[in-house]
Order: C-alpha cells, then sequence, then structure tokens
C-alpha cells in the first residue's frame, strides 16, 4: 500500500482543480508504468477523506517469479516511493506485507468489485500510519523472504487486527545505508551546524558552480559519524523537497585503506556502477514538468532499470560491463580498462601487466579518467554529495582524484570526517592542502567545522530520551555527574546513559525528578574513564559471545560472520558433528553484541542464520533454546537431524552476513584484552582462511592482497608476508605508485624488526642479531630482496640518501649472515650493487673525497661477484658498469676493453629482457653509447660511428618500445657524436621513431618517464642544427617565447644536470646553446639580449657541473666552446 500526502480537495477555482486532474493522473501512469516493468498489478488508486490511497499486489496467477520479494517487490516499491517524490513532488508513505490473501470479487450482482483481503492487506494500511515514518517499512515476513537485500533496521512493534502478537516492523535499507550508518530520531545537538552544512547544499543545488569540500573534525567519542550520517540524511531530505535531483554517495575508511590504491573511490565507483535502487543514493533529475502527463506516460520504464532510473543513462548490465561501456564512450584503452577495473576497483577479469602490446597506466591519466568518469556518472544531478568518513584512512591516490574533482567537477560537495590532523595526518598532497586552507577557503570552496563536546544541557536532553521523561523530570545532578565524568563527549555519555538504565541505578526522587538510587555513590566513580565503562560491559556479557568479538576485533572493523565461523572452527577446536551448533552459537552472540550495541549489522546478504536455525528447531520441535547471557556456558540440544535435513539448504549461506562494530574504541577495548599470542594465532587462521580460497595470486585483486599480507604481518609469519610484499610492492612501481610500495615494503621489514627486544640490543642494519644469526637460506634472500626493492623505490622518489641506506643495509645483513657462507648463487645482491652505482651518479651520497674509492671498490666487488656467479646477464651488467666508471673518470681505453669482452659476454637477442628484468634497464645496451663517446674522445671517429649504426640499427628496433627511458639513454651519447658530424637529421630520425613516437603511443600526452624534461630542449636544438645544417629553411618564432618562458624545460634542477651529465652532456648546456642560437636568429635586439641573459645563466651552470664531472668527461668538451662564445660575446657587447 502506499498513502500519498496530497490536498485531492475540489475547489471552485477550476484551474486548480484542472491542476490536481493532472496530477492524479501523471500518479496514475507513472505508477502502473513502474509496476508493469516488475510484473505488479494496481489493485486501487481512491481519493477519500483518508487521502490518497494506492494498493498494488505481486505473485498473481502468471506473474510469479522465485526471489519475488528481493527482485521485484522491494525495488518496485523503492523505485515509485521516490519517483513520487523526485518526479512529481509528492511526499508518500509505503507498506509492503507479504501473506495469503483473498484476491476475488467483493459484492452483489449489481454492485461488486475486484479486490484482495486479508490480514496482510489490513497490515500494510497499518504500516503507513506508523509514527515517524522513514518511508517504507515491512513486516517481518518480507524480511525473511528478502534473502539477498541488504538489511534491515527494526522499528517498534505494533499491534494489528488479525496477529494475535505484536507485529515486528522493518525499514528496508540497502547495502549501502546499512555501511553507512543509521539516522539517529532523537539525536541531540549541533542543530546549527547541521542546517549550515544543508544550506550550503541547497544553495549549491539551486545553480552551476564549482565543487567544494566541507571538513567536519572531531576526536574519537565526539560524535562526528553520527553527524555525518544526521547531516546528509537532512540535507537530501531538504534537496528533494525543493524538486532538486540529488545523488549521495557513501564511504567510510577503514584500517589498511591507506595501502590500497583508490581503496575509497573502489566502493564509490562499485556504487555508481553497479545497479544502485533509485533513491538508495541518488534520485530522478526531473525531466518534465509537474504537469505533463505525456511525458510520464512516455517514459519507458520496461527497458529501464534500476540503475539506469538511478542516472538515467544506463541499461540493467553488470558494473564491470557498465565501466567497459564508459570507458569505451570516453575512449580508454583496452589494457587500461582492465588494469584500473580489475586491480583497482575489482571490476572484470585478471589482467596480465607485463603484456607489452597493452598501453601502460599512467598515474595521472588514471586518475583523470576515474574523475571524468566520476563526472559523467553524477552530471544528470543538481548536486553530488560525497561524504566520506574517517579520512585519515584515505590513501593519497584517492585523494588525488578528490582534487581532480574538485579542480574540474561542478555541483559536487566533498563532506568529509576525520580525526584532528594533530592526531591523525592526511595521506594528501602538500600543495593540494595549502591552496584548500588558502585560497580555496577564502573563496568559500573550502569549509571546516570542529566537533567539540556537548554542553550540560545537551547532555540532560539524552538522559531524557535514555530515561524515557521529559527533560525537566531529570535532575540536576545526575546530569552534572554525567556531564562532568564523561567530558560531555556523546558517545561515553551515551555508553554511561545506557548501562544506568540497564543496570537500574535511576529512580524517581523526593523532588520528583529523575535521579541516582540509593546505594549508587560507588558507581558514580565506576565510568570515571571510558575504558573503564567499557571494560565492565563487557564484562556482562557471557563467555562465548566475549570470544566471539575477540575474533571480530582481530578481524577488524568490519568483518564476516563467515570468517568468524570458519575462524573460530580452527582456534576453538570445533568437531565436525558439532559445527551446526556452533555456527548457530555464533549466530546468537552476534546478535546479543548488536542488542548491546557493541557491533551492528552492516551488509545482510541472508537472512540471520540464529533466526533461520530457530525457526527450523521449533519446526522439527526440538525444545526452545535460552541463552543466558551472564551464563559461562550455553547449553544446546542436538542438532544432527535438523543437519541432515538442511545440509543442502543454501540458506545456512547466512553465513556471508557482514557486521561492523559501532565505534572504533569498542574494538579497540577488546584488542586491548587479548594476549599477544592469541592475536597471532588468530592472524595465522585468518590468512590460512584466504590463501585456500586462492588458486593464482595474480588473479587476486589489491584489496584482497592487503588483507591477506595484513594477517600474514601480524600473524608473524616473517618469509610469506615478504613473499606477498614484494609481489604487491612490485606491481605497485610498475604503476607508478611508488609511495605505497615504500610503505608495503616497510610494513614488511617491521616483522623483522619485532623480534628486537630493546633499543640497547646488538643490531645489524637495525636488526637483531638473534634474528640475523637465525636466518636460512630462503630468508636470507628474502629478506635482501625486500631491502633492495625498497632501495629502489625510495631511489625513484629522490630521496637518494634512504635508497643508498637500505641498499647498504641489506649488504650489512648479508655478510653477517652466518647462513651467507652457504650460498652459491649470490645474484640477489646485484641490484644492490647496480643502485648504488646509480645513486653514485648524483652525488651527495659519500664524503666528497671517499667517493671515487667508493666507486672503484663497489665497481671491483660487482665484476668479480658476477664472474664467479658466471651468468651472463650478470656479468655483462657489471663490465656496463665498469666500463662506465672508467669512461667518467677519462680512462677510455680501459673503458673500451670492459666493453670488448662485455661484446664476448652479451647478445641482445638472448640476454636484453633478462638484463631489463632484474635492473629496469638494459644496462648492457647502454654501454655501447658509452663506448662510442669513448673512440670519439680519442679521435676514432668511424669507430664511434660504427657503434652508433649498430645500436641504431640492430639493437634499438630489438628493444621494448615500452621502455622509452632505456631507449633514450641508449641513444644519448649517441646524439652528440651525430650533432657534431653534421647528422642532425639522422639524430631526429632515430629519436622519433624509437623515443618520442613510443612515447606518445603508450603513455599518452600526460605521461611521465624520467628523461621527460629533455624530450622538448633536445627536439629544439636539433631542428636548429638541422637549420644551420640547411636541411630546415626556417626556425619557428614560437620557439623563442618558449625558450623565455619562466617555466620552460630548458631550465633543469642541479641534481638532473649532475646525472645527465654522466650521459654525455648536462640539461642546462642544451638550454644555453638554443639561447645562443636563437639570440642570433632574432631580429629584435630586446629579445636578443633576454635570450643572451638567460642563456649565459644557464651556460654557468652547465659549465659548473661539467667542472665538478671533471675536464675529461664529454659534458666538459660539448660545453666549453658554448661557454667561450658566450664569454667572447659578452665581451664584445660590453666593448660596444
Amino acid at each position: 500500500s502506499s498513502n500519498l500526502i496530497i490536498k485531492a480537495e475540489l475547489t471552485s477555482d477550476p484551474n486548480e482543480n484542472k491542476n490536481l486532474y493532472k496530477l492524479l493522473n501523471d500518479t496514475l501512469n507513472l505508477v502502473t508504468s513502474i509496476l508493469d516493468s516488475f510484473k505488479g498489478h494496481l489493485r486501487q488508486f481512491i481519493v477519500d477523506d483518508k487521502g490518497v490511497i494506492l494498493i498494488a499486489t505481486f505473485g498473481l496467477r502468471g506473474s510469479t517469479s522465485p526471489n519475488m520479494a528481493t527482485e521485484r517487490v522491494l525495488p518496485a516499491s523503492r523505485i515509485v516511493h521516490y519517483a513520487l517524490q523526485n518526479e512529481l513532488g509528492i511526499n508518500n508513505f509505503v507498506g509492503v506485507t507479504l501473506g495469503k490473501v483473498y484476491c476475488g470479487i467483493v459484492g452483489g450482482i449489481k454492485r461488486h468489485e475486484y479486490a484482495v483481503l486479508g490480514p496482510s492487506v489490513n497490515l500494510s494500511a497499518r504500516l503507513l500510519g506508523m509514527a515517524n515514518h522513514p518511508g517504507i517499512l515491512v513486516d517481518d515476513t518480507v524480511r525473511q523472504e528478502a534473502t539477498s537485500w541488504g538489511n534491515f533496521l527494526p522499528f517498534p512493534p505494533m499491534k494489528a487486527k488479525g496477529y494475535a502478537d505484536l507485529v515486528p516492523v522493518y525499514q528496508p535499507l540497502t547495502a549501502r545505508e546499512a555501511r553507512w550508518g543509521k539516522v539517529n530520531p532523537h539525536f541531540v545537538g549541533r542543530r546549527d551546524e547541521m542546517n549550515n552544512l544543508c544550506n550550503l547544499a541547497k544553495n549549491m543545488a539551486m545553480a552551476k558552480g564549482p565543487a567544494q569540500i566541507f571538513f567536519v573534525w572531531g576526536e574519537s567519542g565526539s560524535g562526528k559519524s553520527d553527524f555525518l550520517v544526521q547531516t546528509v540524511a537532512l540535507t537530501r531530505k531538504a534537496l528533494i523537497s525543493i524538486r532538486k535531483a540529488v545523488v549521495v554517495l557513501r564511504h567510510i575508511g577503514s584500517d589498511g585503506d591507506s595501502l590500497v590504491p583508490f581503496s575509497t573511490f573502489r566502493s564509490i565507483f562499485r556504487d555508481l556502477l553497479a545497479e544502485p535502487t533509485i533513491g538508495d543514493n541518488s534520485s530522478i533529475p526531473s525531466k518534465f514538468s509537474k504537469n505533463d502527463s505525456a511525458s510520464v506516460r512516455d517514459r519507458d520504464w520496461e527497458s529501464m532499470s534500476l540503475s539506469s532510473i538511478s542516472t538515467l543513462n544506463t541499461s540493467k548490465i553488470a558494473s564491470n560491463e557498465r565501466l567497459n561501456e564508459i570507458c569505451t564512450e570516453l575512449q580508454a584503452p583496452r589494457g587500461f580498462i582492465q588494469i584500473v577495473g580489475y586491480h583497482l576497483l575489482g571490476h572484470g577479469m585478471k589482467n596480465t601487466i607485463s603484456n607489452s602490446k597493452e598501453k601502460t597506466p599512467v598515474l595521472d591519466e588514471i586518475v583523470d579518467f576515474m574523475a571524468k568518469v566520476f563526472i559523467h556518472c553524477t552530471s544528470h544531478a543538481n548536486l553530488t554529495v560525497v561524504a566520506l568518513d574517517d579520512m585519515h584512512h584515505t590513501d593519497n591516490m584517492s585523494w588525488r582524484v578528490i582534487q581532480k574533482i574538485f579542480e574540474t567537477g561542478e555541483n559536487i560537495l566533498f563532506v568529509c570526517g576525520s580525526r584532528p590532523t594533530t592526531s591523525r595526518k592526511l595521506n594528501i598532497d602538500d600543495d593540494f592542502w595549502k591552496s584548500l586552507n588558502g585560497i580555496h577557503k577564502k573563496s568559500m570552496r573550502f569549509h571546516e567545522l570542529h566537533i567539540g563536546p556537548l554542553d550540560q544541557s545537551e547532555i540532560t536532553e539524552m538522559a531524557a530520551i535514555a530515561l524515557s521523561c521529559k527533560k525537566r523530570d531529570v535532575d540536576v545532578q545526575f546530569t552534572k555527574d554525567i556531564f562532568d565524568h564523561t567530558r560531555g563527549m556523546p558517545h561515553f555519555a551515551a555508553q554511561a546513559l545506557k548501562i544506568c538504565k540497564k543496570k537500574s541505578l535511576c529512580e524517581r526522587l523526593s523532588n520528583n525528578k529523575i535521579g541516582w538510587r540509593k546505594g549508587t555513590g560507588e558507581f558514580k566513580m565506576l565510568f570515571s574513564t571510558l575504558d573503564e565503562l567499557l571494560l565492565q560491559r563487557i564484562d556482562d556479557l557471557d563467555d562465548f559471545t566475549r570470544k566471539v568479538l575477540h575474533l571480530a576485533s582481530v578481524l577488524g572493523h568490519t568483518f564476516k560472520m563467515s570468517d568468524i565461523i570458519g575462524i573460530s572452527e580452527q582456534v576453538l577446536s570445533i568437531a565436525d558433528n558439532d559445527k551446526m551448533e556452533h555456527t548457530l552459537k555464533i549466530g546468537i552472540s552476534l546478535d546479543n553484541a548488536v542488542e548491546e550495541g557493541i557491533i551492528e549489522e552492516s551488509v545482510r546478504d541472508t537472512v540471520n542464520v540464529s533466526k533461520v536455525m530457530t525457526r527450523r528447531l521449533s519446526r522439527v520441535s526440538i525444545p526452545s533454546l535460552t541463552v543466558s547471557r551472564r551464563a559461562s556456558k550455553t547449553s544446546l540440544p542436538s542438532l544432527s537431524d535438523l543437519y541432515r535435513e538442511e545440509k543442502n539448504d543454501d540458506s545456512l549461506g547466512a553465513s556471508k552476513q557482514s557486521y561492523q562494530f559501532c565505534h572504533d574504541t569498542w574494538r579497540q577495548k577488546i584488542l586491548s584484552l587479548l594476549l599477544d599470542s592469541y592475536k597471532q594465532d588468530i592472524h595465522r587462521h585468518a590468512a590460512s582462511a584466504i590463501e585456500s580460497e586462492i588458486s593464482d595470486l595474480e588473479e587476486v585483486n589489491y584489496r584482497t592482497k592487503m588483507k591477506l599480507f595484513r594477517h600474514l604481518k601480524e600473524s608473524g609469519n616473517k618469509s610469506k608476508s615478504t613473499e606477498l610484499a614484494l609481489n604487491v610492492g612490485k606491481n605497485f612501481m610498475y604503476l607508478g605508485l611508488n609511495l605505497h610500495s615504500i610503505r608495503v615494503f616497510e610494513d614488511a621489514l617491521d616483522v623483522w624488526h619485532k623480534d628486537k627486544n630493546s633499543d640497547n640490543d646488538d643490531t645489524v642494519a637495525g636488526f637483531s642479531c638473534q634474528v640475523i644469526e637465525s636466518l636460512d637460506e630462503s630468508d636470507l634472500i628474502s629478506l635482501i630482496k625486500l631491502q633492495t626493492a625498497l632501495g629502489q623505490a625510495l631511489g625513484t622518489l629522490d630521496r637518494k640518501k634512504e635508497s643508498a641506506q637500505a641498499f647498504e643495509d641489506a649488504l650489512e645483513v648479508f655478510s653477517e649472515a652466518p647462513v651467507s657462507a652457504e650460498i652459491r648463487n649470490r645474484s640477489v645482491l646485484f641490484p644492490i650493487y647496480s643502485g648504488l652505482f646509480f645513486l653514485l651518479k648524483y652525488g651527495g651520497m659519500i664524503e666528497p673525497g671517499q667517493e671515487l674509492a667508493y666507486e672503484h671498490n663497489l665497481v671491483t666487488n660487482f665484476v668479480e661477484e658476477t664472474r664467479l656467479n658466471g651468468d651472463p646477464v650478470h656479468y655483462s651488467r657489471s663490465l656496463a658498469m665498469q666500463g662506465e666508471f672508467y669512461s667518467r673518470q677519462g680512462q677510455y681505453e680501459d673503458a673500451i676493453f670492459c666493453h670488448e669482452r662485455l661484446k664476448r659476454t652479451y647478445n641482445v637477442d638472448q640476454h636484453s629482457a633478462l638484463v631489463i628484468e632484474n635492473y629496469a634497464t638494459d644496462r648492457s645496451a647502454q654501454n655501447f653509447g658509452i663506448t662510442a663517446n669513448c673512440l670519439y674522445r680519442l679521435g676514432r671517429v668511424e669507430e664511434a660511428l660504427d657503434i652508433a649504426d649498430t645500436v641504431l640499427s640492430d639493437m634499438l628496433p630489438k628493444m621494448d618500445p615500452k621502455n622509452v627511458h632505456n631507449s633514450m639513454i641508449m641513444m644519448y651519447p649517441l646524439l652528440w657524436i651525430l650533432k657534431n658530424e653534421k647528422m642532425a637529421e639522422k639524430a631526429v630520425t632515430a629519436m622519433e621513431e624509437f623515443v618520442f613516437e613510443p612515447f606518445r603511443q603508450h603513455f599518452g600526452n600526460k605521461g611521465k618517464t624520467p628523461l621527460l624534461p629533455l624530450y622538448k630542449p633536445i627536439k629544439a636544438l636539433f631542428t636548429i642544427a638541422m637549420y644551420l645544417e640547411g636541411q630546415v629553411e626556417v626556425i619557428d618564432e614560437s620557439m623563442i617565447s618558449w625558450a623565455l618562458e619562466p617555466a620552460s624545460p630548458i631550465s633543469v634542477s642541479k641534481n638532473f644536470d649532475t646525472a645527465m651529465a654522466n650521459f654525455g652532456r648536462c640539461g642546462s648546456s642544451i638550454g644555453a646553446e638554443i639561447c645562443l642560437h636563437l639570440s642570433k636568429y632574432t631580429k629584435s635586439e630586446d629579445t636578443r639580449k633576454e635570450l643572451m641573459a638567460k642563456g649565459w645563466k644557464l651556460c654557468q651552470t652547465a659549465m659548473e657541473t661539467a667542472n665538478k664531472c671533471g675536464s675529461h668527461q664529454t659534458t666538459y668538451f660539448e660545453t666549453k666552446p658554448i661557454y667561450d662564445e658566450y664569454v667572447s660575446l659578452n665581451n664584445k657587447s660590453d666593448e660596444e
């Protein structure tokens, strides 16, 4: 049944009556269209003294179906409810019941009607009149039959005609609504703050405008989360009341989210893409006027899914197919779809991350695309509200998406809740955070609210609600005690009031006020702290319920009933024939914890196990079940007969139910009561349960991998946690998620550090000597690989000293571990040598004066280790390193000798891919360019050009086109040889074929690669060189303005200059030469002076870098002529 709040009265005004007729007609068309698409039937549409009443039926002969309550009745009810609200602006209440009814003719021969009669019909009408009606209410029969619906929020039971007992009443909630939290009709305080946020949302919905962020700060227990729940609900209701289409998306952060890339948007995207029911997270934008009945009739409800009604542009398809649809529409490459969709969002099929034919995913593109999809899917709404709680758990990539949406989106309001930054730092980009608190706060796009304690008057109001009395009836001393002991913190106060009522600590006093019962003076001090109050509440539970909560607290803030069942069977050693009974006990214990307000159901995928089992117990005439919460042991009847009856019944899949702790303080308190060894045991079983479901680790998405990693780590399993950390961390590095990879590697290393007893213990590279001495060969290799991977990840973020320390720690661990003497294959050390050698080229790692000796010793050890190992992949790499070292010292003959040895070892067809696999780029192939440079410096020009031809014609075509960094390093020393020999066109052709075009193809315009800052300067310089050689007639004038731009890439950092100088020429010298040639080309004297001034500054920087590298190096030879010409021109200018 549905009751519409319409003033359905005829007046003396014909126009008003005409509008009423149209509204009623629109209502009839809208409701019948929706019912028809769900195979429902409208039995009655009547206007009487009680208002406008509609009665619909499902399940008439010919229109029944399995799972009718879940798949038809509830979805149709929600769509009708929200469509009437949003399309026609009609407030309405819906009551849904299920039962057997009489269906047929009622009345006499001349006057009769088709009717449905029965208790369930009467009950649905009674549901419409419930106080505090939320919009849709259902009876217990619907709840029991809607086995795969989200959740059901209990309402006060009601007395109804035809029912002997009180009838249970529920509000149906989808999984998303249940995850977010429930609206509290007795919420106290914060009214002004809620109204301010609500008014902000209404103002934003009235006109187009940029996105905004509203941040709510609050300590644990301050009521921050409840405030968000209440405010979002109030905002949505206010927007609907003014006929504005609103999309509401919600997410609550949890432990471990900060390690999972895009964790926040994983759930938000799944909500957007996966068939949300109308009104759950969205409402229909009004596409027609209130009086346009034709538009209602013309709407193709049959072809529109729940999702399409929510967004007006989707069809009823799986969410991963919807993602593919959108990606196609927005022109995203397929490889991108698979990697982002599966590994980051959990959609679609697993993608092989190393497929060289697919486009490499670039972080900026991922962020841009996710923001674009978000805006695309919510563009129909007048306002999109994104409510995000516990943002201190949000990962930095989710923050980047938020930033992009904030910068590019319109009519989007982020409502964020978090602990203060003084206690929990946000993983947000520093520059974005500064801009929010600076320019965006001034422009009223960033708002903040600090939630503090309630005042004593508000605590009195809470007490009145808890004690079921009026505010004036509460004793002042009672509320003062509660206020003083709880410091006005809402959560603390609510717990104190709950225990006061439960233990009957209050009574009516002689002054007719409700206050402390006599003899409770000592108890008033029992909850002087929140910990003491929570501990008392936990102690009041029975032993088995406490054990269940112990398991739950270890599993996390949110947990599944199936996990509790599986792990408890292992931890408590439950026999096979006792498992059914054990499952029932867990269901009852979880119900107890829910009733106590410790946990709440977040997702109910199927019916409650304890309720199912209790019904079946009664059906097979087993004596009633009684569980005492204070009893130490639960007595249960045998369930073997029941098990045989139900062993194939899918309803026992109710163990898929999910729960969450009502507040994190509950979880933290329960965790603090457990022994570390017991927690480790639980984590071990949890990890085993996840592993048992995994057949191929590469097919598992990152969220599941990180969940497994957490359990392995906390169980103390060093080997497996290290192995998994390497798998995840290296994939993160491939995707450019280096910060995430560093955190994963550091978390894995913490497992090895935990065995350190105190800061005074003897250590090796920060590890306990006992740990190092106990390592076996496998563990030592794993630990070395982990430290090496950390060093590589740190190096990619320019954290060179930390990177070097990680590499040196790895070497120290290997040298001090006794088992290292037994290891014959020492190839695990080779990436360390390579990494340290790479860092040395940037300088600053070793004290001045010691670098040469350190580097020589490093290179010598590497060559000897690889020679003994005998693997040509590693040996050729070490020879390349040695050749580069000699080249930078000006020992060109020695460098050439190393190259001759390398040529006898290295084969590009056999070894290139393996070198790249171990060292990221083909360092062995790069030695050819370095050797060509050595030959060129010795005057052996023809030999140098022969090597250049070999590299360009034979080697580069065999390289992975995606690895443009490798291609550029191979070519870089050759560019200057070709330029000096008047072969600029040949160099340009090679760069376009092997670097520029592959980069555009695989990375796009917004892609990144280490040498990207040099792309435009090199292209510009060689274009000028071709002009000077007569191969280009003119130079584009825009090149001059580009060179003079303050942010022009011809200016590079000193560290980048130093690094590139080792390969033949620093970046500043390129910029200096560009300015020099352009100053001769321009006809404007002022422009010439500007170019000379900028070029001279760059040239001085380049010469400083060249002198630092040594006058024997190529960068000096290439820079000195440019420097001399600048000096000459400046002197000439001074003379004039």
